[in-house]
């Protein structure tokens, strides 16, 4: 990908190249360990590992996506005894979900492996390189806000 003249465009085109170089790095990574299961999945593991349990609705709003896909993640999720679902007692319409000790060892793998990628991608910054890079990101998000 051939970054524009214009430096603004540069840093967004780098910023760009670097997000879609590290996802990239960390799918591959994933995939080498035979974690099996899709990114949407994965994410929906990842905010299960905060809770001990969580409704389907809410985990739907966190995770921004409808709850549709949040529903046919949870199905294979479920089969694969990855999480579990009950319904509560007084209202059937509300599913809560746990992770299992299953999903939790897919969790402390893919911490282990998003450290990894962590480590190679802030190699070689000093401590204070990695301070002023935060800030400006900071500022990039703070910009979006206002």
């Amino acid at each position: 990908m051939e970054c524009a003249e214009d430096l603004r465009k540069k840093v967004i085109c780098s910023m760009l190249r670097v997000y879609r170089r590290q996802k990239h790095i960390v799918e591959n990574m994933l995939n080498s360990e035979k974690i099996g299961i899709y990114p949407a999945q994965h994410r929906l593991l990842m905010e299960l590992a905060n809770d001990s349990e969580i409704s389907q609705k809410e985990l739907s709003k966190r995770l921004n996506v409808s709850p549709a896909t949040v529903t046919i993640s949870i199905k294979k999720l479920v089969k694969d005894s990855y999480v579990k679902k009950r319904s509560l007692k007084n209202d059937n319409r509300y599913n809560m979900i746990a992770i299992t000790e299953k999903g939790k060892k897919i969790i402390e793998k893919s911490i282990r492996i998003f450290d990894e990628a962590d480590e190679k991608i802030l190699a070689g910054f000093s401590d204070e390189e990695l301070e002023r890079l935060n800030n400006m990101f900071i500022r990039m998000f703070n910009n979006l806000d206002g």
